[in-house]
């Protein structure tokens, strides 16, 4: 019996730290209609949260399979309307060159009144984004 609960309790730790390492690397969940993610900031007076990036983009699949995969970044960015842009479209490239992205993978937070309120260029850690994001909700207030 006390040999059934051994078992039963390694199994038991194994299955949370597995459960853990898969929560942690959930991708966030973008929403890619610009309008649409306009529209519901002007709504909900939240910021956005955007990531601008290209399909073929190297660095910006790093980072979007890194950081922004990250328990930390997705917890900070849930007081945001997260937006992904991908600047190869007309819509997306028009978007990008207001904001005056230059180059991907681009992370900006822009205010209901449409400023960039802060931005990280290039792959950077998790802890980056989170003080970028927490940064951008304290200029909020």
């Amino acid at each position: 019996m006390f040999r059934f609960v051994q078992v039963l309790l390694i199994l038991g730790v194994a299955f949370a730290a597995w459960s853990r390492s898969v929560a942690s690397s959930r991708p966030l969940e973008w929403r890619e209609d610009i309008q649409a993610a306009r529209k519901e900031t002007r709504q909900t007076k939240k910021m956005l949260f955007v990531f601008f990036h290209m399909p073929t983009c190297g660095p910006c699949h790093r980072l979007e399979e890194g950081a922004l995969r990250s328990a930390a970044v997705r917890e900070a960015s849930a007081a945001f309307t997260t937006l992904k842009v991908d600047i190869t479209t007309r819509e997306g490239s028009e978007f990008a060159q207001r904001y005056g992205v230059r180059g991907v993978p681009y992370l900006a937070v822009i205010g209901p009144d449409g400023r960039i309120r802060e931005n990280l260029i290039s792959v950077v850690p998790p802890e980056d984004v989170v003080e970028m994001l927490k940064n951008a909700a304290q200029t909020s207030r």
